[in-house]
C-alpha cells in the first residue's frame, strides 16, 4: 500500500514540488504515523523510510539530468568529506569485517539519507514556505485524532513511541503528530501567528500527555540556552519560559505519576553524575540504563584500533553470531539481549556503526557545520526556530537515537534554507 505513494511523489515532482517535499517527510515518519514502518509489496518486504531513499535518489537524478542542476558541485567540502568516509566505511565492512551483503543492505542503506543535504538545494523559498504550511496543516488536522486515543483508550496512530503505562486511568500514548515539536518551536518565535496561544496550548497538551520528562526538560533548556547566545530576545523568552513553567507545574498537579517520574529522573541524573567517572554505573532506571549501555559498548570498542576508527561494522543484529554485551533490552522473540539496536541513545549508534573516528567526522561535518551555518544567518524568525530546535535535538541525543540518523536533519534544513533565502531575498534556485 505505502509503495503506491511513490507514484504521486513522482507525478507532483517539478509540478508542485512542495507536495513531494511534504510526502518525503511523510516517508521519514511512516506517512505521519498512519502506517506501520514495515510494509509488504507482492512478497517484497521494505520499510517506509526506504521510499524516502528512493524519492531522494529519483529527485536528484531528475534535477541533474532534466534541470541540469548543480547538486554535488555546490555541496560544502565538509559534506563531501563525510560522504567519502561513508564510502570508506563500506569498503572496510566488506574487506576487513567481511560483512555480508544482506547485513550491509539492512544497516547501511539508511546512509543514503545523506543526500537530503543536497536535495534541499533543489527548492526555492516559495516551495519551502508551502511545504511548511502543508506540514502545519497536517499537524493541526491530526491533533483531534491523537487526543481521541485517550478518550477511547485505543491506539489509532502507529509509530514506535506508544508505551503501555497509564495516565489519568488511560493508556499513555506518546505518538503525537510528528511535526508537533517543530510546530511548537515555530509558535514560540512567531508573534503574529493567528491564534498563536491556542495552538501553543494544544501542542503543549499533546506533549504533556505523553508525560515525557526529556521532552519537557529538553524544550525548556533549548530555549534557555539559545537565548543565552541571543540576549536581545531575553524578555520574550522569559514570557515563553513562564508559559512552559505554568504548563509544567500544571502537569505535576493534574497528571498522576508525572511528579514521581520527574523526581526519579533527577535522582538518576544525580547518581550518574556522581559515578560516571568510575565507569561503574548500575541500571537503576531509564537514564542510568542508557549510560550503562553506552559505557559497556565504549569499553568494548576501545580495546581494538579498528573498532575505534570504524566501529563494529555494518553487521545486522540478526546476523551477529555471538553476544558481546550484557546490558540491553531483551528481545521478546528470541529472549536474548539486543546487542546493537537501540532507540535510547544516539551516541551508542554513532560509536558502534561509525567508530570514534567516524563519529567525530559526523559531528564536525554535519552537526557543527549546521550550527555554524545557522550562526552566520542574519537574525530572523527561521534562524530562531531552526537553531533552537537543533539545540533541542542535541540535548536529547542521550535519550533518543534521532541524532544518529540523517533523516532527522529534514526539519533543521527546512528552517535553515528558509532563513537563508529570507536573508538573501532569494526565490530562485
Amino acid at each position: 500500500m505505502a509503495f503506491l505513494l511513490i507514484f504521486p511523489y513522482i507525478f507532483f515532482y517539478n509540478r508542485n514540488k512542495s507536495v513531494s517535499l511534504t510526502l518525503l517527510f511523510g516517508f521519514i515518519t511512516n506517512i505521519f504515523f498512519l502506517l506501520e514502518g514495515n510494509q509488504n509489496f507482492f512478497g517484497f518486504t521494505y520499510q517506509i523510510t526506504d521510499l524516502g531513499i528512493f524519492s531522494l535518489i529519483y529527485s536528484i537524478i531528475y534535477e541533474k539530468l532534466v534541470n541540469g542542476a548543480k547538486i554535488f558541485e555546490d555541496s560544502p567540502t565538509n559534506y563531501k568529506i563525510l560522504l567519502l568516509f561513508f564510502l570508506i566505511l563500506i569498503i572496510v565492512d566488506i574487506t576487513i569485517f567481511s560483512t555480508s551483503i544482506s547485513s550491509l543492505l539492512t544497516t547501511r542503506r539508511i546512509l543514503l539519507y545523506i543526500l537530503i543535504f543536497s536535495y534541499f538545494n533543489c527548492f526555492n523559498k516559495t516551495e519551502l514556505e508551502q511545504t511548511l504550511s502543508n506540514l502545519i496543516s497536517i499537524t493541526k488536522i491530526s491533533y483531534p485524532i491523537y487526543f481521541l486515543q485517550f478518550i477511547i483508550n485505543e491506539q489509532i496512530f502507529y509509530g514506535n513511541t506508544v508505551e503501555h503505562e497509564f495516565v489519568l486511568g488511560m493508556t499513555r500514548f506518546a505518538n503525537f503528530p510528528p511535526f508537533t515539536l517543530p510546530f511548537l518551536f515555530y509558535l514560540f518565535f512567531n508573534n503574529v501567528y493567528k491564534n498563536r496561544f491556542l495552538w501553543i496550548s494544544i501542542s503543549s497538551a499533546a506533549i504533556l500527555l505523553s508525560t515525557s520528562r526529556s521532552l519537557v526538560i529538553g524544550i525548556a533548556l533549548a530555549l534557555l540556552l539559545y537565548n543565552i547566545t541571543n540576549l536581545k530576545n531575553i524578555l520574550k523568552t522569559s514570557v515563553i519560559l513562564s508559559i512552559i513553567a505554568l504548563f509544567f507545574l500544571a502537569s505535576l498537579r493534574i497528571i498522576p505519576g508525572f511528579q514521581a517520574r520527574m523526581e526519579d529522573g533527577f535522582k538518576e541524573v544525580t547518581y550518574v553524575i556522581e559515578n560516571i567517572s568510575s565507569g561503574n554505573i548500575e541500571s537503576r532506571g531509564t537514564f542510568s540504563y542508557r549510560m550503562a549501555f553506552l559505557i559497556e559498548r565504549l569499553d568494548y570498542l576501545s580495546k581494538d584500533i579498528t573498532n575505534i576508527m570504524f566501529g563494529i561494522g555494518g553487521i545486522s543484529e540478526q546476523n551477529l553470531q555471538r553476544s558481546l554485551f550484557d546490558i540491553g533490552i531483551i528481545d521478546e522473540t528470541t529472549g536474548l539481549t539486543q546487542q546493537l539496536n537501540t532507540g535510547d541513545n544516539a551516541w551508542v549508534l554513532l560509536f558502534l556503526r561509525f567508530g570514534l573516528l567516524g563519529s567525530l567526522i559526523y559531528i564536525i561535518t554535519i552537526l557543527f557545520q549546521l550550527f555554524y551555518n545557522y550562526f552566520k544567518l542574519q537574525s530572523s524568525l527561521y534562524k530562531h526556530i531552526g537553531l533552537s530546535y537543533l539545540i533541542f535535538l542535541f540535548l536529547r541525543s542521550v535519550v533518543t537515537s534521532d541524532l544518529a540518523t540523517m533523516q532527522v536533519f529534514f526539519v533543521p534544513l527546512l528552517f535553515y534554507y528558509l532563513g537563508k533565502y529570507t536573508y538573501n531575498n532569494l526565490d530562485a534556485r
